[in-house]
């Protein structure tokens, strides 16, 4: 073959190769797109700390409040009748400590 032959010869087949990588990369490029989706959702949730608890408001999954001297985290949307501690909306992360000797 010569120079002009072998590059008719690939001038021919690179579209050829181009689509079968294509074609054979297409379900990890989905896959791979679904994950960064994924995990960008995760990074925004994260905790977020609002405060202490106001019976008027509502919390988004991942609201930090404090409640009776205990921090409570909102394990999925809450609503304004989801008290902490009574509600299965907030799961208690820290609970309150005893008063010390000095507390009156």
């Amino acid at each position: 073959m010569n120079n002009r032959e072998i590059k008719a010869l690939m001038t021919e087949l690179a579209p050829v190769v181009r689509q079968y990588v294509v074609d054979a990369v297409a379900p990890a490029v989905t896959r791979l797109e679904a994950m960064e989706r994924r995990l960008q959702e995760l990074e925004c949730r994260g905790l977020k700390y609002a405060g202490i608890w106001q019976r008027a408001s509502d919390y988004e999954r991942g609201s930090v409040i404090t409640h009776a001297g205990s921090a409570f985290v909102a394990i999925r949307k809450t609503q304004s009748t989801d008290k902490p501690g009574e509600s299965d909306a907030w799961q208690m992360m820290v609970k309150a400590g005893k008063d010390g000797k000095d507390a009156r």
